[in-house]
């Protein structure tokens, strides 16, 4: 039987808001406020935060024929989404897998993000795994 690698990276990609700098990423929907002249709250801006990961990048070696769980469970997915790619191709965006899907590959929900399974796991699942979190525009 032979043993297979398998490597999970975790990134967080900027949301791309017009306007919003990277640094306006401190708290997700925390209330920011506009004062007037007379010191009197005029509006209320919604800022978010980037989610942190909770799941940890790791390199796994697996036997050919076994069932492959790879988790990406970050602090908080509201206003984000989650995309897998396998060395540098896009697999899935949000819960969709893209293009051909080969039916061993799918995603278990968890709260706050998912788990890509691959089973039955073969020669041509070695590889990188990125999960990444964007804005969801």
């Amino acid at each position: 039987m032979k043993s297979l690698l398998i490597q999970l990276l975790l990134l967080i990609i900027p949301p791309l808001v017009p306007g919003l700098p990277y640094g306006a990423l401190e708290d997700l929907y925390n209330p920011e406020y506009d004062y007037d002249e007379d010191n009197e709250v005029s509006e209320e801006v919604a800022v978010m935060k980037a989610p942190g990961f909770i799941s940890e990048t790791m390199n796994l070696v697996v036997n050919e024929g076994e069932t492959i769980r790879l988790p990406c469970i970050v602090t908080r997915l509201q206003g984000f989404v989650l995309l897998w790619k396998k060395n540098a191709h896009i697999i899935t965006v949000g819960d969709q897998i893209l293009g051909n899907p080969d039916s061993r590959y799918y995603l278990e929900a968890k709260e706050n993000g998912n788990n890509l399974v691959i089973k039955l796991a073969g020669p041509g699942d070695e590889g990188e795994y990125v999960c990444q979190v964007s804005a969801f525009n």
